[in-house]
Parts: structure tokens; sequence; C-alpha cells
């Protein structure tokens, strides 16, 4: 995989659509139809909510790390998100079930699982790192 782009952003919400910007023009570079690039956006906002809310509590002082990556062999796409917070349970997208519509909260990992082909958490020595893959047919 050759054709990646990175960036760091710190972790305040306001920076999730700088974020969501650049996958936005990165994959409209490689010419993916609009609901899906819409599509992926939503999960990659999910993601990075998740980093901010979760793993760092808000705490903006903190940084997260973000690579998209596209293999045009494969037509795929693939999304790393690094963070230095606390482990997150690895399992935590394993059995992942649809939420409860009246209870406020709880949508983002189902979101993810379902925007995703393949979605993985790895605790590392200081942090974790969320890989995000997305096949296009």
């Amino acid at each position: 995989m050759k054709d990646i782009v990175a960036i760091v952003i710190w972790s305040k919400p306001e920076h999730i659509r700088l974020a969501r910007a650049v996958l936005s023009a990165y994959l409209r570079l490689k010419e993916i139809k609009e609901q899906d690039i819409l599509d992926l956006e939503l999960g990659l906002n999910e993601a990075l909510a998740n980093v901010i809310k979760h793993t760092y509590k808000f705490d903006s002082s903190k940084q997260i790390k973000i690579s998209f990556g596209w293999s045009e062999e494969k037509r795929e796409l693939l999304i790393a998100i690094r963070d230095y917070g606390c482990a997150v349970n690895p399992t935590i997208f394993c059995h992942v079930s649809p939420p409860n519509p009246y209870k406020e909260g709880g949508f983002g990992l189902y979101i993810i699982k379902k925007i995703f082909d393949e979605v993985e958490l790895v605790n590392l020595e200081r942090g974790n790192l969320l890989k995000l893959r997305k096949v296009f047919l």
C-alpha cells in the first residue's frame, strides 16, 4: 500500500471535521461514490468521537494520529486511528448488537461495525490502534 495520507489532530470534537474533510477529499480522488463517502465520514466521526470521549475523557491536550491508505489493486481503503490513552478492551467490536432506539447514545460501535467490512482494535504498549477496512466492489 503506497498511497497513504496521514494527519494528526488534537482530541477536540471540532477537529473531527478536519479529519472528515481530509477523508472526503482523499476518497473523491479515488472516484468513490458520494453516498459511500458520506457513510465513511460518519464511521470515522463515530470512531474519533469515541476516542475523544471514552479514551481521552475530553482532554484536548492529547493527539490522535489518523492514516488513510488506498490499495488500487484490491480497491480497498484502510484507516488507522492511533491514540495514546488508556487501554480499551479489544473485544468491544466482537458482539455489537443494535442499540436501544429509546436510549440516548450507544450507536457509535454499531455504526462503525455496519459501515466498515473489517474492524480491529489492537492494544499497544501505550495506547490503542483501531484498524478500519472497507472494500469497494
